[in-house]
């Protein structure tokens, strides 16, 4: 088998993982977009809430540190947009309008690749972290 047979093998393993790694991507996004929508509110009132998604998005990250993780977090950030979106559009039938309802919710865009960041600058210290003081 020549050297060129042998690129051509490793590049078509190698494309093939990356394939199965952005299915994974994606399936974290879905996973988290609704675990968010999922709220704790612990107090009576609407203004503090807590969502899981971003326990979801954890979990996730620590199962699978394969993954890139400032990529995984910038296509969990637009998947958790648009669902958002989508949402808010199905809700008011239409009334909101998509510019506004993207402004409210393009913050949860940015939450997550910040925190999809901040996960990929300590990735290398984890084995100092006890698991709860991790999360």
């Amino acid at each position: 088998m020549s050297s060129y047979q042998i690129a051509l093998t490793v590049g078509g393993e190698r494309l093939g993982r990356l394939k199965n790694e952005g299915l994974q991507m994606i399936l974290i996004a879905i996973v988290t977009a609704i675990a968010g929508e999922f709220k704790i509110t612990p107090f009576s009132g609407e203004v503090f809430r807590i969502g899981l998604g971003s326990s979801a998005f954890l979990l996730c990250l620590l199962l699978m540190r394969h993954l890139p993780y400032v990529y995984t977090g910038i296509i969990t950030g637009i998947t958790v947009l648009l669902f958002r979106m989508l949402e808010d559009g199905i809700i008011s039938h239409g009334a909101l309008s998509y510019s506004a309802s993207a402004q409210m919710h393009l913050s949860a865009t940015f939450y997550y690749i910040a925190y999809a960041i901040a996960m990929s600058l300590i990735k290398h210290k984890w084995d100092r972290f006890h698991p709860f003081i991790l999360g």
